[in-house]
């Protein structure tokens, strides 16, 4: 199991609400970081805060900056420097998938499927 997640900001509850909210359980995620790819995942489990969950934890957790957390199952890395053109924004849905950007996702998943299938997953 990996996890994926956001920090806490000012200006962010948009967008916090929508991660919290929005991202379901079996959804298929891009991670990225700019413009690059950096994985492909599915989301096993619902969104959480873990200031909530604080006082089971060891006094200092590693990475608590991502306050708002998904756990996921990493499908696939983009080893090969793998990019979409549009960047910007930190949750965007494919939601025209004639668009460019949803394209390359959606390829992606495709190769993805095909490999799992190939693997009997």
């Amino acid at each position: 199991m990996a996890l994926f997640g956001l920090g806490g900001w000012e200006h962010g509850n948009n967008q916090i609400a929508k991660f919290l909210n929005e991202i379901k359980v079996n959804g298929m995620v891009a991670i990225k970081v700019g413009q690059g790819l950096v994985a492909l995942v599915q989301v096993i489990g619902g969104a959480y805060d873990i200031r909530k969950y604080a006082h089971y934890s060891v006094p200092k957790i590693e990475h608590d900056w991502l306050i708002y957390r998904i756990p996921v199952r990493v499908l696939d890395w983009a080893n090969s420097g793998e990019s979409i053109p549009q960047g910007r924004g930190t949750l965007n849905k494919c939601v025209n998938p004639s668009a460019e950007t949803s394209q390359i996702i959606l390829k992606w998943y495709e190769k993805v499927c095909v490999k799992l299938k190939e693997k009997g997953e």
